[in-house]
């Protein structure tokens, strides 16, 4: 069986060698190194494909010799050394680079297109809007190469520039160049007007000094009341005054010696704060009270009790001035008059 094998394989390699050898290559194809294929009803078979090399010796061993002639399909030149000048039916262009050409074939690639092409020098290449490459403009398309240690700032035309790297001292830049040239200026109160920041939780209006409010005063000494129903003011606001500026909280503090002419007799006093014209010396009670209202006892006529008085005052508005008094009256009765009086407002 396998001897009857071998022989039906050997007839039709030799049918076929001699029909090949008969009959022109009907337009062969080249698939690979010294590879050809034919295709046609030749002898039995409807199609092949055997080596160069197999085709000669097969035809050798018959006698027979090799295809001759112009060759043809994907080779030129004659037989029996054919040249290749397709492939797969499309001819390759003589020189550049190839690009498959959607068919099975090849074309010319297109610089620019297809690929990056080369540059004169060292160059960065950008897309080109069309799907092709062109150089990149240095300082417009990237930041170019600068010698030394340089800080880059847009130029504001879509390029860069050098930063001039100016700087203040005890100052802050106000405003900067397109090359990065600073404008030093000195805070003012104009800078942080109707600007807020929070402060301890609290929304807190600037403008003026960033240090919160001190005030500190030694009026002169009042004239004495004898009112007995209701605080009298005693005139201290017209120079005890505090501005807040930034949280709107103090701390008021009052002290001196209080006198009563009558022994045995007693004086209430309590701190007063408010805005606009500071009350006169006498004038009936007003403003806002702060802290308790403590009582003094003489013991004689020539006797001055010391007092200190302290509160602490929230809601203050910011840049708004406030004067700070004392209301005074008389327990029973007799003159009560403070003295060496000491006003101090420190804001919070």
């Amino acid at each position: 069986m396998l001897r009857t094998l071998k022989a039906s394989v050997f007839l039709y390699a030799a049918s076929t060698a001699i029909a090949l050898a008969q009959t022109p290559l009907p337009n062969p194809l080249v698939l690979g190194p010294n590879t050809i294929v034919g295709r046609g009803n030749i002898g039995r078979g409807a199609a092949y494909a055997m080596s160069f090399q197999e085709l000669v010796s097969t035809l050798s061993v018959l006698g027979l010799s090799a295809p001759s002639g112009t060759a043809g399909g994907d080779l030129s030149g004659t037989y029996p050394n054919p040249t290749v000048a397709k492939l797969n039916g499309t001819a390759p262009p003589n020189s550049g680079l190839f690009k498959g050409n959607g068919s099975g074939g090849v074309v010319a690639a297109v610089s620019g297109t297809d690929y990056a092409p080369a540059t004169s020098g060292t160059s960065i290449l950008k897309g080109n809007g069309s799907g092709g490459f062109s150089s990149a403009a240095s300082g417009t398309d990237y930041a170019p190469a600068t010698s030394g240690s340089t800080v880059l700032l847009g130029n504001g035309t879509g390029g860069f520039s050098a930063y001039a790297g100016t700087s203040c001292t005890n100052q802050f830049p106000r405003s900067l160049s397109t090359a990065g040239a600073a404008t030093c200026a000195t805070v003012a109160n104009t800078d942080l007007a109707n600007s807020t920041m929070t402060i301890a939780g609290a929304s807190v209006a600037l403008g003026g000094s960033y240090a919160p409010a001190r005030a500190a005063a030694a009026p002169s000494n009042p004239t004495g009341t004898t009112s007995t129903g209701a605080q009298v003011m005693m005139g201290l606001g017209s120079s005890a005054t505090v501005t807040p500026v930034t949280s709107g909280k103090v701390f008021i503090h009052v002290n001196g010696q209080i006198n009563q002419t009558t022994s045995g007799d007693g004086c209430i006093l309590q701190i007063r704060y408010g805005t606009g014209s500071a009350p006169t010396n006498g004038a009936a009670a007003t403003g806002t009270t702060a802290g308790s209202a403590p009582g003094f006892v003489s013991a004689a006529t020539t006797n001055a009790v010391p007092f200190a008085l302290a509160a602490y005052v929230t809601g203050l508005t910011p840049s708004t001035a406030y004067w700070i008094d004392l209301g005074v009256q008389a327990v029973t009765g007799g003159t009560c008059t403070p003295l060496a009086n000491t006003v101090i407002a420190l804001e919070q």
